[in-house]
């Protein structure tokens, strides 16, 4: 059984861009370290961009995804902005350049010297508003999924507008959920915008949706597989992340 350890974009100290593999910054880039400590599989950056300012990937060992939370971004002559994601797979080589209203990217990448790294080609950018799946009060968007052929990443974000109470469950595999909006209530925590959950894998756990509602992002290094287990823990349900979208979109 693994922990959840929980962080905030607003408590955590801004500067420096940070000192990644084959990734650079150019301009003026403040950045946050909202889930970074060495022992986390999965980490988490938060960079505010001047107008201007770039990111550069040049062969990274690992694949990173950055989502636009606020501003613009162009990336290969694209431009992306407030909800869309660019993926750098391993390998790959591409820039991302704030636009004259700068932005604000949450940046997720495995560890680079992580056992568990993909051992698929790699070397592309993918440029991706999302493929949305919409109920009466809620709404799933994907970014990656992990079928790619060169890379396994995995992002979504979750729209949920009226509360809830999620069923308790376990994922195979590490993941961090960034709080966009609105309330993630977790025991007797209300984690508000800004907030993040580092979850190891195989760890229970639930949460509740607020008053407000709630959106958030959740990344994964890999497709997982999503268990709900009974009151004494015992598996339930096993699902794979991806059929549980396909699900979701067929209604």
């Amino acid at each position: 059984m693994g922990r959840v350890v929980i962080s905030s974009t607003k408590e955590a100290t801004p500067g420096d861009f940070c000192s990644l593999l084959g990734v650079t910054a150019h301009g003026g880039i403040q950045t946050r370290g909202v889930i970074t400590a060495p022992d986390r599989p999965l980490l988490l950056w938060v960079h505010e961009l001047e107008p201007g300012a770039e990111i550069r990937w040049d062969c990274p060992p690992v694949g990173h995804v950055a989502y636009v939370c606020a501003g613009n971004i162009e990336v290969g002559g694209t431009t992306l902005s407030i909800n869309g994601a660019a993926i750098m797979e391993h390998g790959s080589k591409g820039v991302l350049r704030a636009t004259a209203e700068g932005a604000t990217l949450a940046h997720f990448h495995t560890r680079e010297d992580h056992p568990n790294n993909t051992m698929r080609d790699g070397g592309n950018v993918h440029i991706t508003v999302g493929e949305t799946a919409r109920r009466p009060k809620s709404a799933m968007t994907v970014y990656v999924d992990s079928a790619c052929p060169t890379c396994e990443l995995w992002l979504h974000r979750s729209d949920l507008m009226a509360p809830r109470q999620t069923p308790r469950h376990y994922h195979s595999q590490p993941e961090i959920i960034m709080v966009l909006d609105g309330e993630l209530l977790l025991g007797r925590r209300t984690l508000l915008a800004g907030s993040a959950l580092a979850i190891d894998s195989d760890t229970i756990y639930a949460f509740g949706v607020g008053n407000a509602g709630l959106q958030f992002i959740n990344f994964r290094a890999c497709e997982s597989l999503s268990v709900s287990v009974d009151p004494k823990n015992e598996p339930l349900e096993v699902r794979s992340d991806r059929d549980i979208f396909v699900k979701y979109a067929s209604g």
